[in-house]
C-alpha cells in the first residue's frame, strides 16, 4: 500500500489483516494510514463490508485486494466480495496492476526492499446497472471482469488464472 498511496498521490483507504493490527503501535499507524482491519477467518466480514460502503459513500476512495493475499506466481482467482461492494456502491473502479510483490515476503523488506514495484494503473470505469438483485453468476462475471482489468495491465507471466482471457475494453 505505501508505493501504491505514492502512485496514486492522493490518501485512499484500505483493508488490512486482522492479524497485523496486533500491537498499538502497528494498530495506530495502519489506522493513521488509512487501514480498517478485515478478519480473513470470517467468509463474510460485515464491520469491514459496511466501513468500506461507509468510505465509498462518502467519496473516499477505498483501495481493495481483490485475490485477498499476494500469489508467488501469478493473478489467483478473486473473491467476489469487491463486485458486490462496486454494483451496490457505484463507485467508479480503477484498475491497478502491481508486479514485484513476490520479494516483499516480510516487514523487514519495506525497510530494506530486495526488488523492484512496478504500478501500472489503468482507466477508471463503472460496472453496467442490474436490474434486480444480482446473483452469484452475476457477481463472478463482473468480478471476472474488473479481474480481466486488472490483468492487462500485468505482463504475461503474472496474469495466472486470468492470462487467457479476452482483452478488456
Amino acid at each position: 500500500p505505501p508505493m501504491l498511496v505514492a502512485s496514486l498521490q492522493r490518501r485512499v483507504h484500505f483493508l488490512a489483516k486482522s492479524t497485523v493490527f496486533t500491537s498499538a503501535l502497528t494498530r495506530w499507524l495502519l489506522t493513521s494510514y488509512g487501514a480498517f482491519p478485515l478478519d480473513r477467518d470470517k467468509d463474510m466480514d460485515i464491520r469491514a463490508y459496511r466501513w468500506v460502503i461507509n468510505q465509498l459513500n462518502k467519496g473516499q476512495p477505498v483501495v481493495l485486494f481483490p485475490e485477498g493475499t499476494r500469489s508467488p506466481n501469478g493473478m489467483i482467482k478473486a473473491k467476489s466480495g469487491f463486485a458486490q461492494i462496486a454494483l451496490h456502491t457505484q463507485a467508479p473502479i480503477l484498475p491497478v496492476g502491481i508486479t514485484g510483490t513476490e520479494s516483499m515476503g516480510s516487514w523487514g523488506r519495506v525497510f530494506f526492499p530486495t526488488g523492484r514495484l512496478k504500478i501500472n494503473v489503468g482507466r477508471v470505469f463503472s460496472l453496467p446497472d442490474v436490474q434486480g438483485k444480482p446473483n452469484k453468476e452475476i457477481i463472478d462475471s463482473f468480478a471476472d471482469m474488473i479481474m480481466e482489468r486488472v490483468a492487462q495491465l500485468l505482463p504475461e507471466s503474472y496474469r495466472g488464472v486470468y492470462g487467457h482471457q479476452r482483452e478488456a475494453t
